[in-house]
């Protein structure tokens, strides 16, 4: 596997990803980068997990699994990229708070028109204390490209990432999920290849009961949340 591609978890029996599932109507509930061979001999991933990190990496069937190959970057690049991302972020605590941000994203895009959810894709929501996994990949890809534009001396090449840095930065990377990092990957086919896994598609799980209750239940938490936080 080449450093710096994508890996995306799906079909992952845990609650983490059964709420992912309902709530975002994905199959997809973690992502990670191939960050190469540890000194022992085992390959290793660079994630968020409960706190910033490089782990084992373990792979799985193909239908719990997907790894997408970062092509036509210059293996140096990658790895600056990687390397300025973990100096920064390494030891950081998992962002919990951030999933209640992306269930607000989630309801905001069920209750309004399509036409507006660019706008509900970049809103900063709460506050974005600690990371997610996808923010995490988030911060990588957006170094790995900026980096591209900077350094590349082909026009089509800056100008393609050119085109990926500018989709990554539509969202607020507090709110950028799974579904978001699949889509700008299957779109963007010059910077990268789907090497593993099978083409498993999410069931439309929502129902009007279900995400009203859900709905209310995360304003609730929400409320919560802010008073703690100005009582204490």
């Amino acid at each position: 596997m080449r450093l710096g591609s994508i890996i995306l978890y799906k079909n992952i029996n845990a609650v983490t990803a059964w709420v992912q599932r309902f709530v975002l109507s994905t199959l997809y509930s973690h992502s990670a980068v191939y960050s190469g061979q540890s000194e022992a001999g085992y390959m290793e991933e660079w994630e968020a997990n409960l706190q910033v990190g490089t782990t084992r990496f373990k792979p799985l069937p193909e239908n719990q699994m997907e790894i997408y190959t970062l092509q036509n970057v210059p293996i140096d690049i990658v790895k600056q990229a990687l390397d300025e991302v973990s100096d920064e972020l390494d030891e950081r605590g998992y962002g919990y708070i951030q999933w209640l941000t992306i269930f607000i994203r989630r309801i905001y895009e069920w209750l309004l028109p399509e036409r507006f959810h660019y706008r509900v894709k970049a809103r900063r929501i709460l506050w974005g204390w600690g990371i997610i996994c996808t923010e995490a990949v988030w911060r990588f890809l957006h170094r790995v490209f900026s980096l591209v534009v900077i350094r590349s001396r082909d026009i089509a090449t800056v100008d393609r990432g050119l085109s990926i840095k500018y989709a990554l930065e539509k969202y607020n990377k507090d709110t950028f999920h799974n579904v978001d990092l699949a889509e700008i990957m299957n779109y963007h086919t010059f910077f990268f290849k789907k090497d593993y896994g099978d083409d498993s598609v999410a069931p439309n799980t929502y129902s009007g009961v279900a995400i009203t209750f859900f709905s209310l239940l995360t304003l609730l938490a929400g409320a919560l949340f802010i008073i703690i936080k100005v009582l204490f």
